[in-house]
């Protein structure tokens, strides 16, 4: 067999590791806790027992569904980096093993370890069917479907783990696909290429076919789709085209394979920036003339004044300031002040164009004239911004230290006398900056619409009091869990797995500000949303949440503190 010798490799491998059997207990822990949770209770008629059974059977696969999603990447990701960090990918290719083999044999593997945690639940399905309400064909369909989004997942991780150079970003890339391919017919809908259910000329509905999460939809309701079906027709066609597009990822990913560093070179992000840096240098090559310019007005010399902005942009902090922040903000790629503004450039240009594509397209509440003037648009938007902002913010502290540690130089941060407090408040403060304009926007987005009449000043009021919290308890709890792995990939999967954790918390505590994307969410309202009841309920919770953050972050400083010596090597 092809790569059977990688194959026996990987799964030993992953036999040996403790994660793998944290992941299985995890995925099997949620299904459990929401399979007793929604089980019907004794001395309910069987109709009601038919319908509670469907119920959790179709909520259970959207579950599911969204599981594969997150444990896939966190399993390929590393498929390829892993050789390339540990330079055993040139021996591999040098036993004459092949890219084909060695590719297939790594897909394979990392396949069936996710195949396995679906042959997992099977005892749960048979459970359910039991109960009646559901068919063996539904058990059927549904299980296909998420085999076939865990055959896309593991081959689309290997591929962008053939590109990329670390499992970071191999694993940040995958997450991006995979959630643009659930969220698919939002994103075409929102560019104007999907209008409502529009079917193709023989009669295929679109939105089941490009994404996993609408096909499960179309399985469990299909009249939804297409009026005229009582049973899903084409729900075989995203299976089908998964497994053809694996197929050509893998086949793909072993020809590029034997190229893969020359690949990693120019594609890396220190490239794309300079090319970026390259292309707005040249459109602003006017800027050191309007120095001179002014030095001129000034009655300076021209030469001069631009030499001593180049040397006081070119100073070091030596003996004065913190040097973990001068680190983070000047010595980190992203985060240089060439490409720091640049970035946020694209991202003003991004949040305009934006308002440009929603100003034409339909409202999502009845009522309104358009998108625009949904409030529940903002809700939305300042939602996912709210997301956007935890998710990066937990990736970027979770990597800081790991990759410190991976590169070798966390060993020369533990012989000098640096202290836990300086070491946290320069992370921290440089992770906050370099997010900083990103945590503007939903502020920005606010007082435009604001402005405008749409949204009242109390969200401006409630978010000013929510995000910041927020995202200082994001960057500890990043900074610790980096502390405590010892990978990049650990620390951004363990981080990741922390966010998720916390996104259920308000089902069973009633406090969104665990939440932020559910904060957002409440504080967004119309110009006439909160009365003076609700403002005052509103205003104690945002207020409580606060003290939640604020103890939150300080429990987190204090387990950095306790273990900081351990963590970075310099204890005993």
């Amino acid at each position: 067999m092809i790569g059977a010798p990688v194959i026996q490799r990987e799964l030993l491998s992953f036999s040996r590791r403790p994660r793998t059997y944290a992941f299985q207990t995890l995925f099997l822990g949620v299904l459990t806790v929401g399979l007793i949770t929604w089980w019907p209770p004794v001395g309910v008629s069987s109709a009601d027992v038919a319908d509670r059974a469907r119920s959790i059977f179709e909520y259970g696969g959207y579950l599911q569904l969204l599981l594969l999603a997150m444990l896939a990447p966190a399993f390929t990701a590393s498929a390829i980096t892993e050789e390339k960090r540990g330079n055993t990918l040139d021996l591999l290719l040098l036993t004459g093993t092949g890219p084909v083999a060695i590719v297939l044999g790594k897909y394979i593997s990392r396949l069936g370890i996710l195949l396995f945690l679906l042959f997992l639940t099977l005892p749960l399905n048979f459970a359910l069917l039991s109960l009646g309400g559901i068919s063996a064909g539904t058990l059927l369909k549904e299980v296909a479907l998420l085999c076939s989004l865990a055959v896309l997942a593991t081959a689309l991780g290997v591929f962008l783990s053939t590109l990329a150079t670390r499992p970071a970003g191999a694993l940040l890339l995958c997450y991006t696909a995979l959630g643009a391919l659930l969220a698919a017919p939002y994103l075409l809908k929102s560019l104007g290429l999907l209008q409502g259910a529009v079917l193709t000329s023989s009669g295929v509905p679109i939105e089941p076919t490009v994404s996993p999460l609408w096909d499960m939809h179309y399985v469990f309701h299909p009249s939804r789709h297409v009026a005229t079906e009582s049973e899903p027709t084409y729900w075989w066609v995203f299976p089908t085209v998964s497994v053809a597009a694996s197929v050509g990822l893998v086949l793909f990913a072993a020809l590029l394979l034997p190229r893969a560093r020359a690949i990693n070179s120019r594609l890396s992000a220190r490239r794309l920036l300079e090319a970026l840096d390259f292309v707005l240098g040249y459109l602003f090559a006017l800027k050191p003339r309007y120095r001179a310019l002014l030095a001129r007005a000034r009655g300076q010399d021209p030469g001069e004044a631009i030499a001593k902005h180049v040397a006081k942009k070119e100073a070091r902090p030596i003996g004065r300031g913190n040097p973990i922040y001068w680190k983070e903000v000047t010595v980190n790629t992203v985060a240089r002040m060439k490409h720091w503004w640049r970035l946020n450039l694209i991202l003003i240009v991004l949040m305009f164009g934006s308002y440009s594509v929603f100003r034409r397209l339909p409202p999502l509440s009845p009522g309104e004239t358009n998108l625009l003037s949904d409030p529940m648009l903002h809700k939305l938007l300042v939602a996912v911004l709210g997301g956007l902002l935890v998710l990066l913010i937990t990736v970027m502290a979770a990597t800081t230290v790991s990759r410190e540690r991976e590169d070798g130089t966390l060993i020369l941060l533990a012989t000098t006398p640096m202290e836990c407090g300086t070491y946290v408040a320069g992370k921290t403060l440089g992770i906050l900056r370099n997010v900083s304009f990103l945590a503007l926007v939903p502020f920005l987005h606010v007082v435009i619409f604001t402005a405008m009449g749409l949204l009242t000043p109390w969200s401006l009021v409630f978010l000013a009091l929510s995000i910041p919290s927020a995202l200082v308890a994001a960057t500890l709890q990043g900074l610790l869990v980096s502390l405590m792995f010892r990978t990049t990939l650990k620390a951004i999967v363990a981080g990741i797995a922390l966010i998720v954790f916390q996104f259920f918390l308000p089902a069973v505590c009633c406090l969104p500000q665990c939440n932020l994307p559910a904060t957002c969410y409440y504080v967004i309202e119309g110009p006439g949303g909160f009365g003076g009841t609700a403002t005052a309920a509103i205003t104690l919770a945002i207020g409580f949440g606060l003290c939640v953050q604020v103890v939150y972050s300080f429990v987190l400083y204090s387990l950095i503190r306790g273990g900081f010596d351990q963590y970075i090597g310099r204890a005993g």
